[in-house]
Formats: structure tokens, sequence, C-alpha cells
């Protein structure tokens, strides 16, 4: 019988970005589910994550105007800046596979134009549809955390955008992520029990287990924005209903806290 699947941001961004390939097997998947799920936090991280580093690397290339000039100023960014566009490798293979990419017989102007030109209008059309993907793609959106950067969109302004995400602080909370730890206490406390208990944690689990020890001991401490994200797989597996698959393509961490949850992991 058909049941639930709660979509995770990984998943949520490899329906866009991924190639073709990776999209059909996804969507193969779904089709299996009767409803699809997820959280108005998996829309904050699917924002401010893989969809800021596209807007970040479409800002550069239309201020450059040149398809070659922003491989060139790519040596001279920050090491931060630098892997921002590094990440950016499925989103380049979307565009240059099949019939992503074709230049016209009759066409006689410098190849770096024409790239230019089409890679320009690619990643503008992705990132104007990429919210509406997110929702349309879903049948429904929990918001147990009120997050508010959630609503945050890209917006034109002349030839960019403009996609500056406000600071989280504590001492001026505006969503119920609070609220939502004190609910949940039990399944963080649970979390951070495995955590605990398993030996050789990775750098990003490791800053997970410190957080969520943290924020258990002073609940204000999720609202700041760096414990809040270091929360973020953990609040994610906490959000999925335990009636429905939680769908990731990071198994590895995703089962390690579903295990505390008795709830289901799948990935493509």
């Amino acid at each position: 019988m058909k049941d639930q699947v709660f979509l995770d941001t990984s998943i949520q961004v490899d329906r866009i970005w991924a190639d073709a390939s990776r999209r059909e097997s996804i969507t193969q998947i779904l089709d299996k589910f009767q409803s699809k799920k997820s959280s108005s936090y998996v829309k904050m991280e699917f924002k401010r994550g893989f969809l800021q580093n596209i807007v970040y690397f479409y800002n550069i290339l239309v201020k450059a105007k040149d398809f070659r000039a922003i491989f060139v100023k790519a040596k001279k960014l920050s090491p931060l800046q630098f892997r921002k566009m590094c990440s950016l490798s499925t989103a380049l293979a979307s565009f240059f596979e099949g019939s992503a990419l074709s230049v016209s017989r009759t066409y006689d102007g410098p190849i770096s134009d024409e790239l230019y030109s089409q890679l320009e209008s690619f990643l503008r059309q992705r990132i104007e549809t990429a919210t509406t993907f997110f929702e349309d793609s879903l049948d429904s959106i929990t918001d147990q955390t009120g997050c508010f950067l959630a609503s945050k969109e890209p917006i034109m302004k002349g030839e960019i955008f403009d996609n500056v995400h406000p600071r989280c602080k504590k001492q001026d909370i505006r969503c119920g992520i609070v609220s939502f730890l004190i609910q949940n206490k039990e399944a963080f406390q649970r979390v951070l029990e495995v955590l605990e208990a398993t030996p050789d944690l990775d750098q990003e689990m490791q800053k997970m287990k410190n957080a969520v020890e943290k924020v258990l001991k002073y609940h204000d401490e999720i609202a700041n924005r760096t414990n809040c994200w270091h929360c973020g797989d953990a609040i994610i597996a906490i959000e999925c209903p335990s009636e429905a698959k939680l769908f990731t393509t990071n198994k590895k961490h995703f089962q390690l806290l579903c295990n505390a949850m008795n709830k289901i992991v799948i990935s493509p």
C-alpha cells in the first residue's frame, strides 16, 4: 500500500539540480508514495544552502559579463567563497548535459559569449522557479519550527539577485524553534544519547552533538543561528512524521538519527 514520504533538503536540491539520470531515479521512488511531505525548516535549508550558492555564482557571472572571467575570478576568491562555487558542480553538470546546451550552426560569434548567454539564462530561470518548484512538488509542508527565513526569496534588483538573509539571534526570536525544542525535548535527548554512544563521529555530527547538548541545557540557545543549523539534521529527523519514510541522499547521518526515533530512512 502506498504511504507517506518526507523529503529532506538534499532530495529537494537534487530534484532540481542533479543530472537527468539522478532526477529520474528519485522520481521513480517518489512515485511509489501517495503523499509527499516536507517542512518549512527544510525549505529554509534549501534556500540558504545550495540555492544561495547558485545565486552567488549567478551574480558573479553577470557582473563579469564573460564565461571565462568567472573561472579566472574563482582563483581570487576567499576559501569560503571558493567552496561555494565548487559546490555547484551538479548545477553546471545539468547545464552541460544533453540538450541543455546547443549552439546554432549559423552562429559565428565567440563561443564564450554564447556560453555566457546560455548559462546566464539557465541559472536565472532555475533561481526564479526554485521556490515555486519546492512548494508545488509537495502535497504538504509542515511548519513546526515557524522558521521565518523560509519565507525569504531571492529578489532581482537590476541585473543581479539580492539574497541576503537576516541573522537569527536569540535576543530577537522571530520563530517557534524554542517551543519546538521544548515540545520535542525527549526526542532531542534520544538523539544526544545516540550521538554520545557512537564512536568516531565525523566533524558535522560532532558539532551536532555539542549543539544538542547545549540547547538541552539552555533552551533559548537553539534560537542562535549557529546552534540551530548545527542541529538541522536532528530537527528534520524529528519533524518527519512517524508514519512517513524519511527520504535523503545523506543516509549515513539520518540513519543514525532516525534509529533513535524508530523511523525509516530511504535513499536513491
